[in-house]
């Protein structure tokens, strides 16, 4: 009962502020933009969220990393390799989850 009361007080504050807008001067138009751009930056914000959240999804379940780096954004990028990949790549995984590249002891060349 409380998101339904929640979702209604939210309307009737929406209500509200479109008649103080066109009550006061503002444009259809500038109303119509005022919401769109409301709605795309909502969007922008879940879709980044999504995109982090599908990242560390695959890096969790790859449970392997070959790089981060920072874009132009500052944001990290993960950039996930495959088992397989650093088997062909000549490493070797230890009881411990760490990749050594066969013939090193520390893993480094």
């Amino acid at each position: 009962m409380m998101n339904e009361e929640y979702k209604d007080y939210s309307l009737r504050q929406l209500e509200t502020w479109v008649y103080d807008c066109l009550s006061n001067d503002a444009s259809p138009l500038e109303i119509y933009n005022t919401i769109i751009n409301c709605i795309e930056d909502d969007l922008k914000v879940y879709k980044k969220s999504v995109k982090k959240c599908e990242e560390l999804l695959s890096y969790l379940k790859n449970n392997n990393i070959d790089y981060v780096k920072l874009n132009s954004d500052d944001e990290v990028r993960f950039s996930v390799i495959k088992y397989d990949d650093m088997i062909a790549s000549g490493y070797t995984m230890t009881a411990d989850g760490f990749w050594i590249k066969e013939g090193t002891k520390s893993g480094t060349k």
